[in-house]
């Protein structure tokens, strides 16, 4: 399952932030996260970019102006 959320920007262009946490390779083990200004090219490989942008906007709506809340996208859905 992969999870996003919005983070408050940063830096003088005040571009959105954005937390992904990608499953372990093993299923098992901890996840990974990554901080990124362009989720959807992060993501569009797993989940294809129509769903990636879903995500994204998702992120948009539950977004509080400081860390919002995680939203999810299963990868095999």
């Amino acid at each position: 399952m992969i999870r996003l959320r919005r983070l408050p920007p940063t830096g003088l262009l005040h571009r959105k932030r954005y937390e992904i946490e990608f499953p372990s390779a093993s299923g098992t083990g901890s996840p990974t996260r990554k901080v990124t200004t362009t989720p959807v090219t992060a993501i569009d490989q797993v989940v294809g970019v129509g769903d990636a942008w879903t995500l994204v906007h998702a992120a948009d709506d539950a977004w509080d102006g400081e860390s919002g809340q995680w939203v999810t996208l299963r990868a095999d859905e």
